[in-house]
């Protein structure tokens, strides 16, 4: 399989005064073009903070203590601060669990896809709003140039979450980080976010690494499946071996 990113014995630590978390505890894993790699587990067992860890964004007092994160190769660790900014959002992009709170509150949307648009491709501005008209369209947004010239507040949690998918894939990167893309959809936007993952892979050629503890969702859409527990991954292995055991 050809590898677009791995992680190699990775610990995250977080230092509180009293203790010290190992909310990432020696992960390896491996993820190939094309596919769906889901990272399972209760809460509370590192999923995320792996998920975070892979752009170097773990909140304080969060701190990544060693191991390796290797994208076509290159340990993102040892990459100037700049060179990891040009990563993030064009080869690899990130669906956060919260998409309301994922949104700037006071910028519309368009503005921020946009800006994303500007960052990477340093295109006009007109140009970009036309990029950005077109990402929306692709996520079956209904009036597109309305949900550009609106507020995250004034848009459904579904509509939000459309509007992540459509920052994080607008430059057609090469991994896509999902965590927990589902969590906070009913049952029938929970159905079209699954599809558009489908969509993302099949036609861009992501590789996608979905953090969920759904493991209906698992079902639907991976093709490999890591379970993890009390920071570490205690069983991996192919999808459909997974649920044959």
């Amino acid at each position: 399989m050809d590898e677009v990113l791995r992680i190699e014995d990775l610990h995250v630590y977080y230092h509180e005064r009293e203790r010290t978390v190992r909310a990432v505890d020696g992960v390896t894993l491996s993820l190939a073009r094309g596919r769906v790699l889901a990272i399972v587990g209760e809460s509370g067992c590192g999923k995320t903070t792996l998920a975070l860890s892979v752009l170097d964004l773990i909140p304080h007092p969060g701190r990544i203590e060693s191991g390796k994160i290797l994208y076509d190769g290159r340990d993102l660790r040892r990459v100037t601060p700049d060179e990891l900014r040009a990563v993030r959002g064009r080869a690899i992009s990130m669906i956060f669990q919260d998409p309301v709170s994922g949104l700037n509150p006071v910028m519309a949307i368009g503005a921020q896809v946009g800006e994303i648009v500007q960052t990477h491709l340093h295109v006009a501005k007109k140009e970009a709003q036309r990029i950005t008209l077109d990402a929306l369209r692709r996520q079956g947004l209904a009036e597109p140039e309305r949900v550009a010239r609106s507020f995250p507040f004034q848009l459904s949690g579904g509509m939000c979450q459309r509007v992540m998918i459509a920052i994080a894939t607008v430059l057609r990167p090469e991994v896509i980080i999902a965590d927990e893309p589902t969590s906070s959809l009913d049952v029938t936007m929970q159905a079209a976010v699954l599809h558009e993952l489908g969509i993302l892979r099949r036609d861009l050629g992501a590789a996608i690494l979905l953090i969920t503890h759904d493991l209906g969702v698992v079902a639907q859409v991976a093709d490999d499946v890591a379970v993890m527990y009390a920071g570490r991954i205690v069983e991996l292995g192919s999808a459909a071996d997974v649920y044959a055991r």
